[in-house]
């Protein structure tokens, strides 16, 4: 169901600013634009909107795959007795399938829009603060912690909501030091 041309509201203007290197509507999107000429560049005789329109369904795609991870993870942190660790991968699976089939998140991952990269790079976040979470006795494996922050700005790059869980991930990384 990936568009194949122009789709309505800010698709055309992400497409069109991948294509130049331009510059779409305030704030901008820099890394979204400059992924999108990356595979614009590349592209290969295929038209650039559905190329770009590929590369938000590509971040769809692992968003949905880090949805199963992160819904695995806190339910196996729930599970006391080890034979049931099975209910982990069908909530897993379930968060997956149930994400990647709503209607909203549907709609963005099939056309240009930042919205499925912002989901992404959330995702993402979140997962690498439980895998810190889980490896962070006794202050090891402080290079997770950059690898965050990193992805913060990238995903900043793409939109500005991805900052607003850096106050949950902070809290997570302070509070054990209380």
């Amino acid at each position: 169901t990936l568009a194949r041309s122009l789709s309505f509201w800010d698709a055309g203007e992400y497409i069109t600013c991948s294509s130049i290197l331009g510059v779409p509507h305030p704030p901008g999107n820099p890394f979204y634009i400059l992924l999108g000429r990356f595979f614009t560049i590349f592209s290969f005789g295929i038209p650039h909107a559905q190329v770009v329109n590929f590369l938000s369904s590509l971040f769809s795609a692992f968003a949905v795959m880090f949805t199963y991870f992160i819904t695995a993870k806190l339910v196996t942190m729930q599970i006391k007795v080890q034979s049931e660790a099975y209910l982990a991968y069908i909530a897993g699976f379930i968060a997956a399938v149930y994400t990647a089939f709503s209607f909203t998140f549907w709609h963005n991952a099939i056309e240009a829009e930042v919205y499925s990269g912002l989901a992404f790079f959330i995702n993402l976040i979140v997962w690498l603060t439980f895998i810190w979470l889980e490896r962070s006795q006794g202050l090891s494996h402080q290079n997770i912690l950059l690898l965050i922050v990193y992805f913060f700005f990238l995903g900043f790059g793409i939109h500005q909501t991805s900052l607003q869980i850096a106050p949950a991930v902070l809290f997570v990384v302070v509070y054990p030091m209380l």
